[in-house]
Formats: C-alpha cells, sequence, structure tokens
C-alpha cells in the first residue's frame, strides 16, 4: 500500500511534453529542425486509437514510425512491433503535409506513447448489450472494437478473467468507448484511468466510477473531477482496492503545434469553450468545417476528433468531426504492405500479422483475386469482422502510389 515516503508515479505526460517542448526549441534555435522556410509549426501531435498500418494510422493521418521512440504511460521503451491495432496513442511527429496527388496527410513521427485505460478483472458480460463491467467501470463493446484472440467475441470471457482495455473515456456519464480489448494471462497490479469522485480525507478513500479505492499517506492534486491514472493491488480490503501508485494525468500540448485530438466533449459552454480530454477548443471560427454532423450537435458526452493549432494553451479548431462508432464507416481500418500468406479456400490473406477477408463485395483496384499472391503490395481499406478479431476488405488495391 501508499504511504507517505511511497513515490508517485510520474505522469507521462509530463514526459511526452518534455520531448515535445525539447523539440520546439531546437526549432526555434535554428538547430537543424526543417521548417519549410514558412515558419510554419514543425511539431505536430495528436492522440486516439491505431486504426492501421503502413507505417501507422492515427485521426486518418499516416505516421512514418521507422524512427519512432515507442513508450508505454510510464515511459518504459518498446519495439515498434509493440504497436497493435485500436491502441490508444498520443504521437509527436513532424509537420503533416498533405500529398497534392493522393490528399493523403502524412507525418514522421518522433515519439509514440501507449496505454491501457483499463488492467482488470470481469465482473459481469452482457455480451448482448455489448457491455462489459471490468474494475467497477462499465465499457462499451461495438463494431470497432479490436477483439485480440476473442473469434467468438465477448461471450466467450466469464467472471474473474483479466484483460488489457484500451479505451476513450466518456466522463460524463463514466462509460469507456473500447477500441481494442486484450485477455491477460496475470497481471501483478491492476490499472484504472478514471474520474476521481465522493473523496473523503478523513476516510481516505474516493471512487472512479463503481470502484471504491482506499490510500494511505498523501496524494498531491488528488480532488472531485480530475482524471487519475491508478495502479491498484488484486485483491479488496473491506470492499476498497488498496491503492498502490497514482499520478493526476492531463496532456500538456506545445503552443504553436498542429494537433488532432479524439475523444469526448466536456464542459461545453458554447463553440467557443469546451474541452476535449482535458483540452481547451474553440471551435468558433468562420471556417471551421464540419463533418459526418453539424455545429448544433456538439454537446457533453459528444464523441468528436479536433484538428486545429494549439494558441495560447487553447486548441483552434480548423475542422471537427462527429465520430460515428460501431458501423458508421464501411472504411474505418486501413493496412498496407506485402501479403505474407494466402487462404484461398477462405478468402483470406495475412497482412501486418493481421486476417483479411475479401467477399463479392470487395472492390479490387489494379488487381484482382487471383493476384492477391504472397509477396503483393496491396493497400486494404475496411472494418472489422463480427467477431471483431480480423478485418473484411471492402476495397483492396494493389501496388504502392
Amino acid at each position: 500500500m501508499m504511504n507517505g515516503s511511497h513515490p508517485l508515479l510520474r505522469p507521462a505526460w509530463q514526459t511526452f511534453a518534455a520531448m515535445v517542448l525539447a523539440v520546439l526549441a531546437i526549432a526555434g534555435c535554428g538547430g537543424g529542425v526543417d521548417s519549410g522556410g514558412t515558419g510554419a509549426p514543425v511539431v505536430s501531435y495528436s492522440s486516439g486509437p491505431i486504426s492501421g498500418f503502413g507505417s501507422i494510422f492515427v485521426n486518418g493521418v499516416r505516421y512514418d514510425d521507422s524512427g519512432a521512440t515507442v513508450i508505454d504511460d510510464e515511459g518504459v521503451a518498446h519495439p515498434r512491433s509493440a504497436l497493435k491495432l485500436g491502441m490508444t496513442v498520443e504521437v509527436q511527429a513532424g509537420r503533416i503535409t498533405t500529398d497534392a496527388a493522393t490528399q493523403e496527410r502524412r507525418g514522421e513521427a518522433r515519439t509514440i506513447q501507449f496505454g491501457s485505460a483499463i488492467q482488470g478483472p470481469v465482473e459481469a458480460v452482457d455480451a448482448a448489450g455489448g457491455v462489459l463491467t471490468v474494475l467497477g467501470q462499465s465499457v462499451k463493446v461495438d463494431a470497432d472494437t479490436v477483439l485480440d484472440d476473442m473469434p467468438a467475441g465477448i461471450v466467450v470471457l466469464r467472471e474473474g478473467d483479466l484483460l488489457n482495455i484500451h479505451a476513450l473515456l466518456d466522463p460524463v456519464t463514466g462509460v469507456y468507448a473500447a477500441t481494442r480489448i486484450e485477455r491477460a494471462a496475470s497481471l501483478a497490479q491492476y490499472k484504472l484511468r478514471g474520474v476521481v469522485s465522493d473523496l473523503d480525507v478523513t476516510a481516505k478513500t474516493f471512487r472512479i466510477g463503481g470502484a471504491t479505492i482506499r490510500y494511505t499517506g498523501q496524494v498531491p492534486s488528488l480532488a472531485d473531477g480530475v482524471i487519475a491514472r491508478v495502479k491498484l493491488a488484486t485483491a479488496q480490503v473491506d470492499g476498497a482496492w488498496p491503492l498502490v501508485q497514482a499520478a493526476m494525468t492531463g496532456t500538456a500540448i506545445p503552443d504553436r503545434a498542429e494537433a488532432e485530438i479524439e475523444g469526448f466533449i466536456t464542459d461545453f459552454t458554447s463553440l467557443a469553450s469546451f474541452k476535449v480530454n482535458g483540452t481547451p477548443v474553440d471551435a468558433s471560427g468562420a471556417g471551421v468545417e464540419f463533418r459526418k454532423g453539424t455545429s448544433g450537435q456538439l454537446a457533453n458526452g459528444v464523441r468528436v476528433e479536433i484538428e486545429g493549432r494549439m494558441v495560447d494553451g487553447v486548441l483552434v479548431a480548423d475542422q471537427v468531426e462527429i465520430k460515428q462508432r460501431g458501423g458508421g464507416e464501411d472504411e474505418h481500418f486501413r493496412l498496407e504492405g506485402a501479403i505474407e500468406s494466402v487462404d484461398a479456400g477462405q478468402r483470406s490473406f495475412l497482412l501486418r500479422g493481421i486476417t483479411v477477408h475479401h467477399d463479392a463485395d470487395t472492390r479490387f483496384v489494379r488487381g484482382g483475386v487471383s493476384d492477391l499472391q504472397v509477396g503483393a503490395v496491396v493497400d486494404v481499406r475496411g472494418v472489422l469482422t463480427a467477431n471483431g478479431t480480423q478485418v473484411r476488405a471492402n476495397r483492396i488495391r494493389f501496388g504502392r502510389d
């Protein structure tokens, strides 16, 4: 358990932000970071789930990850192979450019940080409703949730099964929208990232969702309404989870940085004043483009993707996309690379370690079914199969642009 001298986790966003600020400092001193001679930002920031590989795709941007440092939310380094479809990540990259021919947006990733929202035991499974209860939290599973090694879906899960869940939290409802779920053989500690409530400094308890957490000593900055990342002991004591470590979380995006963030709206008062993932947003500009919805739909609890630039601590939006999860997009996932193996009988092939299925509705470009051979380079756009473990191709294009 935690005591007065027990070190708190250093918030991973501090490490991440320090890296970004260092790059900005180098750029400001003419230290070799190319600005293209335009004075435009040389640093960009993006947060959201990985939607594809070839390098990696986050928020519709292709990030070359060949030279990137990959770390988890505690700052531990990992190989690039640790990145998986559906993982929630924060990407610090160079300037985002747009290919004139394809209109594809690209950047060179410098640091990629990943981290799950929940690690712990299943308490209840509502397979029909697509809801899991894990560590007292409601986790929504839909058609865009990647399920690792669960070919029958969440119906296979049982009480006590250990899960690692990547998700976006709606702080208004406390519901987590799962983007990737993996089973874990064992967990030395449990993990939870959520909104603190019912803080009782006398009893030394607080709640995150349906979980009661008991601490000892002092936890700096702990207060109702803050988002905390906590590690917990794996056994409850008198109905509460003993706190092992804690950190208050937040994202410090540098001024002048291009930024794209995906999450749920909170603190909405007007188009000029609301937050996404704790970042203040102003989407009141006359030139803001609203996609897949209108400005009138913005409200607390609405899931959005915001694209813009940081100005004095506020993300000034150029574009706001209202996200439609659960089958709202027919090309949500993208995989690009050389085919690794082919199973013609199952009308499938392996690409980037992921099984891709095609059917009579799949559109082929620059080739056909007979061209699906080992080594062939393809660009696949599609959705998850019904069990969330594989990709069903809506379009397969051969070759590279």
